[in-house]
């Protein structure tokens, strides 16, 4: 109470849940390790209301006192895009509406952070967890060995196409950003030279004794206009040899390269073919889709199976741990502890987990 920290048992959560999170609201250590368990150190950002902070010192998950917690209540922030925001950040928020650019809620910015560092003085690192406010730095919110049997860090990166020795993957958005810009040039040209072809057209060639006539006379397009000498009259496109011009982008053809390349072909999609193709060039192709397309969803399919050995474990520790969670495992087990006789080694060793589905 006041400036003392009080002792008690406190069970922060029985059960499991499971969060999709913002690529720009988690941080890795090192961007050329690939696995998220070797990482020094991952850090993930939350959003917390007043409440939850109060809840969360009240159940002696944050180590603050009432002292220290009267200090963080004005440090607020705003979750909004600022005008120095990037231009990715400002389409996001744009598309999803889930960053408010004008007024907003009033939260706390945390940083949950898994490190890994010798706690104890024994010589050897310990996961840990921290929790820090980076708009109060005066002490930590939280810190904590990690409570976890299976030493592994709750973090899951789903990476369509993996990259070597990198933690960010890709995806067939970055696959086919190079034929997108393509495209996208292509058209802009075409546009930017319609646009001279036009002005050019419209853009009159005289004598100086002409001005004072043409100021008179301005061209108005779909009015009519007189002149006493019209045969002296000449545009700059009719002296052009060649008024600017750009090939027609051919969309279709676009979008069957990017088709090809992708996997995601008609064949594949179950769609009839665009054009006259024979059934082997129909079949090569439907067979070239489903590998690309096959890989990708197995390398998604590998982190299932890492989720799903994580779940059994997590599910084990708290079976073990709380006797109401116990409980209600064995009833949706009909009534039998699905872990009897089972250590935690094990559930990797007996159990072969198999993720299904293509999306």
């Amino acid at each position: 109470e006041g400036n003392e920290l009080i002792s008690r048992p406190v069970t922060d959560r029985v059960g499991l849940r499971l969060d999709a999170i913002d690529l720009k609201d988690f941080w890795v250590a090192n961007p050329a390790i690939a696995s998220i368990d070797r990482q020094p150190w991952v850090a993930h950002r939350v959003w917390l209301r007043w409440d939850d902070i109060l809840q969360r010192q009240r159940d002696g998950i944050y180590t603050i006192t009432k002292k220290q917690l009267q200090e963080i209540k004005p440090r607020t922030k705003t979750r909004r895009i600022s005008s120095e925001g990037s231009a990715l950040e400002q389409v996001k928020a744009d598309l999803d509406k889930s960053q408010d650019t004008g007024s907003g809620l009033e939260e706390y910015e945390v940083l949950e952070v898994q490190y890994r560092t010798d706690a104890d003085g024994d010589g050897f690192e310990e996961e840990c967890l921290f929790a820090v406010m980076p708009e109060y730095t005066e002490t930590l919110l939280r810190g904590q060995q990690a409570p976890w049997w299976n030493g592994k860090r709750g973090y899951f990166a789903f990476r369509p196409i993996p990259r070597a020795n990198r933690f960010y993957g890709m995806s067939l958005a970055g696959v086919l950003q190079g034929q997108q810009d393509e495209i996208d040039t292509r058209v802009n040209q075409n546009l930017d030279a319609n646009t001279l072809a036009i002005l050019a057209a419209l853009t009159p060639i005289l004598s100086r004794q002409m001005k004072e006539e043409w100021d008179n006379h301005k061209w108005q397009l779909g009015k009519a206009f007189y002149v006493d000498a019209p045969e002296t009259f000449g545009t700059l496109g009719s002296l052009m040899k060649a008024l600017p011009h750009v090939e027609q982008v051919d969309i279709q053809t676009q979008l069957e390269f990017s088709r090809s390349t992708s996997g995601v072909t008609e064949p594949f999609l179950g769609q009839p073919a665009g054009a006259r193709t024979t059934a082997f060039e129909i079949s090569t192709i439907q067979h070239e889709g489903n590998i690309n397309f096959q890989e990708m969803i197995e390398q998604v399919q590998d982190e299932n199976r890492e989720l799903g050995y994580q779940v059994l474990e997590q599910a084990y520790q708290l079976a073990q741990e709380s006797a109401d969670f116990a409980e209600r495992i064995a009833r949706v087990c009909g009534g039998r502890d699905p872990f009897g006789g089972l250590t935690l080694k094990d559930l990797r060793q007996r159990w072969d987990l198999k993720p299904y589905g293509s999306t």
